[in-house]
């Protein structure tokens, strides 16, 4: 699966809501108003415009996918990277 970012939400409670709905066990939020997500076949705007993240829209955020990355956090985040990353062989 690719992982993407979702960070810089203005409404987190709404991009949330999307998330349970859409990606119940393939996302993860990280400290409040970012979220990773894991998902096939789709892009960052089909992503983004399926939690709703559009013109116009209550929520705005920005959504990347994950090639590589780096920092320090908590061990949770990088073992959910991994498990998710390695289900598709990515």
């Amino acid at each position: 699966m690719q992982v993407f970012a979702v960070f810089g939400v203005s409404s987190s409670d709404v991009i949330a809501k999307a998330l349970a709905e859409h990606y119940p066990n393939d996302h993860l939020e990280v400290e409040g108003d970012s979220f990773l997500v894991a998902a096939a076949g789709v892009t960052s705007k089909d992503l983004a415009t399926r939690l709703g993240i559009e013109p116009g829209a209550d929520s705005l955020a920005i959504v990347a996918p994950v090639y590589q990355f780096w920092g320090c956090h908590h061990a949770n985040v990088w073992e959910w990277i991994n498990v998710k990353a390695q289900q598709n062989g990515t």
